[in-house]
């Protein structure tokens, strides 16, 4: 497939994403390479070593349409995968089931200001369940105080709308 290569047994070095590997490693390897995550398994196949990477996922939670859209957009156009949902309890259905639906999850965008529960509370959640998903926090909120409460929820960053993506 696209997405998966094959190499000689032992002898031929595999130029991988992130550096030259000669052999495979024993457990997985999970390692952030520009916008391509080395995850799943290598695979003795009897006539070499199999290594899959997959896109990495990011999740938009964001209820403005053209906000999300406009991210989303701009997303796939730098070759992520992207699920993108209006509101806070539809983020924790996705995240909830992430695992299981094999769709990791690898970086969460989250507005603050949603409909129902909020995105601070999507973060603490995530926090709380020790999990270690980067968020990036975009909210019409600039003041200051919200920006360490942002933060201290578990945001790995913060940015304010209206902001401007380069072209």
């Amino acid at each position: 497939s696209k997405n998966s290569r094959t190499c000689a047994p032992s002898t031929e070095k595999w130029p991988g994403i992130c550096g030259t590997v000669a052999k495979p490693p024993e457990n997985t390897i999970n390692r952030p390479c520009s916008n391509t995550f080395l995850t799943t398994e290598w695979r003795s196949k009897g006539y070499g070593w199999f290594m899959q990477t997959r896109k990495s996922n990011v999740l938009v939670v964001e209820d403005e349409a053209d906000v999300r859209d406009l991210i989303v957009l701009h997303l796939k156009r730098e070759g992520f995968g992207v699920i993108a949902v209006d509101d806070g309890e539809k983020a924790l259905k996705h995240l909830e089931n992430a695992g299981a639906s094999g769709a990791e999850i690898d970086l969460a965008v989250v507005d603050w200001m949603l409909p129902g529960m909020s995105g601070l509370d999507v973060t603490k959640w995530l926090r709380g369940g020790k999990r270690d998903l980067p968020v990036l926090m975009v909210t019409a909120r600039a003041d200051s105080a919200d920006i360490v409460r942002g933060l201290e929820s578990g945001a790995d960053d913060y940015v304010t709308k209206p902001f401007e993506i380069p072209v």
